[in-house]
Order: C-alpha cells, then sequence, then structure tokens
C-alpha cells in the first residue's frame, strides 16, 4: 500500500500502469481482507482515469486478475441483477412493440379501419421503453459528466446504438400516430425497415454482457468490421467501376435489341447487385454475355467479366 501510495500521482497519467503493479500484490493479499481493500479502494480510484488511455492498454488492464475480482465484487449484488432482468426485459418489449408498431404505420389507417389493428398497447409499450432507456442514457452520460469522461461515452460504438434505439422507436410511433402511410407509403416502409436496425443490435450489445463467449464473439465482429475497412473501401471501388462498365456494355442504352436485353443489366441497382452475384460466386445465363446480330461486344463483355 506505500508503495501504491507514493506512485498514485504519477498513476494518473499511467494508470495500466499501476494496476499491473498491483496485481500481484492482489494475490498476496489474498485472506487479508483489510489489505484487499485498500488495494481496491486505490484501483478503484484509477480505474476512471484508465479510461482515459489508449485502447491497447485499456484492453490489457481489464484482463488481469485484480479488474475481474473487483468486478464481480461490484457486480455479484442485488441491484446490478436487477438492472440485468430490468434491461433484458425491456429489450424484448422493445422489439415486440416496434414491430407491431411498424407494422401497423406501414398498413395506414385502412388496416385500422378494418380492425386488424389496435395501436394502444404497442404505442403505450413502445413509449414506456423509450422512457426507460431514455432515463438510463440521461444518467449514464450525467455520471460520467462528473467524472469528466463523457468523452468516452461518444467514442462507444454500442452507446450511440442506443441513442438511435430510442431514436427509432419515436419515429416508427410518430409514423404511425401521423398516418404517414397514406401520404408517403413507400417512405414510411424505408425509415421503417431502417429502424428496426439499431433495436436487433441492442441485443447483441445485451448479449456481450451476459458472458465472455458473447462478448467474444461480438466483439470480434466489430474488430473484424473495423480492420477491413480498407479492403471494404477497395472493394466498394471495384464494384462500382465494373458495375459501370457492364452497365454501359449490356444495360439499356446498349445496342442489344429490346428482346435480348438481359435482365440483370436492365438498371443501375440490378447491375450492383448482379455484380455482387458474381462476387458471391453465383453466375448468370451464357446468352447474357453473347452478342446480339447489330454486333453487340460479346468479346468486350467476357473480357470485362474475366478481369472482374
Amino acid at each position: 500500500k506505500s508503495d501504491l501510495d507514493r506512485h498514485l500521482q504519477w498513476a494518473q497519467q499511467s494508470p495500466h500502469q499501476i494496476i499491473a503493479f498491483a496485481d500481484p500484490l492482489y494475490e498476496l493479499a489474498k485472506g487479508q481482507d483489510d489489505a484487499k481493500k485498500e488495494i481496491n479502494d486505490i484501483v478503484l480510484q484509477l480505474l476512471p482515469s484508465l479510461l482515459r488511455q489508449k485502447r491497447e492498454h485499456v484492453d490489457a488492464t481489464v484482463t488481469l486478475d485484480i479488474i475481474v475480482a473487483i468486478a464481480d465484487e461490484v457486480l455479484n449484488t442485488h441491484r446490478a441483477l436487477a438492472v440485468v432482468v430490468m434491461d433484458g426485459l425491456n429489450i424484448v418489449i422493445l422489439l415486440v412493440a416496434y414491430l407491431r408498431t411498424a407494422w401497423l404505420a406501414i398498413g395506414g389507417r385502412d388496416k385500422l379501419r378494418s380492425g386488424d389493428g389496435d395501436i394502444v398497447w404497442p404505442v403505450a409499450l413502445l413509449s414506456l421503453c423509450v422512457v426507460y432507456f431514455g432515463v438510463r442514457e440521461c444518467l449514464q452520460m450525467y455520471t460520467l459528466r462528473q467524472k469528466q469522461l463523457l468523452r468516452t461515452y461518444w467514442g462507444s460504438f454500442w452507446n450511440i446504438n442506443d441513442l438511435l434505439c430510442i431514436a427509432s422507436a419515436v419515429a416508427v410511433g410518430v409514423l404511425l400516430l401521423s398516418d404517414a402511410a397514406s401520404s408517403a407509403p413507400a417512405a414510411t416502409q424505408v425509415v421503417a425497415a431502417i429502424c428496426a436496425l439499431p433495436p436487433w443490435i441492442k441485443v447483441l450489445s445485451f448479449l456481450k454482457a451476459q458472458s465472455l463467449k458473447f462478448a467474444t464473439f461480438v466483439l470480434s465482429l466489430l474488430q473484424i468490421a473495423a480492420d477491413l475497412r480498407s479492403f471494404m473501401v477497395m472493394l466498394a471501388v471495384i464494384l462500382c467501376g465494373s458495375a459501370s462498365a457492364f452497365y454501359l456494355l449490356l444495360g439499356p442504352q446498349s445496342i442489344r435489341e429490346e428482346s435480348e436485353r438481359a435482365a440483370e443489366f436492365e438498371s443501375v441497382q440490378e447491375t450492383l447487385l448482379s455484380m455482387f452475384r458474381l462476387l458471391v460466386g453465383d453466375f448468370f445465363a451464357r446468352e447474357v454475355f453473347e452478342g446480339s446480330s447489330s454486333g453487340a461486344p460479346s468479346d468486350a463483355a467476357v473480357f470485362l467479366l474475366v478481369a472482374y
């Protein structure tokens, strides 16, 4: 403890090092409750400053036995269990209420007049979940702001998704109550479909906190996606470039006759989808790349295919 106190000021700049120094001391203090409590108190003081460190320092530190033991001790309470149960219950309610509300919003007033739906219970449950998760996020931001750690909140993908989840629930509720499907049915469907993603991502966020196996799979997906950013940009450029070439060669403005135009390249969207199908190993009928009686450049189409 004396050594830890002496290095406490220095530890504010390098908390991951001092926590690593405290880890073997924690093992030696087993069976000595007073010593363990003193070490715990000092480490808990360092945790806020640890969150300001580089990601690799945080990742290396949180796997130490002392951090795992302190986390288990803090979470092994009735209050923590109640929070987990309430979160899980509200996530289930949110999904059910969202899907029902979105379905009614897409159907519009005609579905309600036909007696096919009741807006009271889905909107009420959706509002309850919005209030619950909204209060949770506000309390979290307030607590982090008090500890001057608000930047770490905005740097978390899961926190941003929580806010998007609340916004999605509010948006689909507004679509239903305003009967947006009557005036803009296509836009209503698009918004409802896109807004369905954040609630399901929140399910992953909940699962990763339940066990190490769930966390490993979920966080691995995020890490893989982050590592593939450069490759995805390169792939997108190749995909768009090839789609442009195929569309100009085989699309509606090509010299192929109307009856011979390939459905796979009849629009920009279809061409992009066709390029993706080729990328994953799907293929088209051979006639798509054959020339027409007017001399469509089949050799050029084959060259583009092989190059792609």
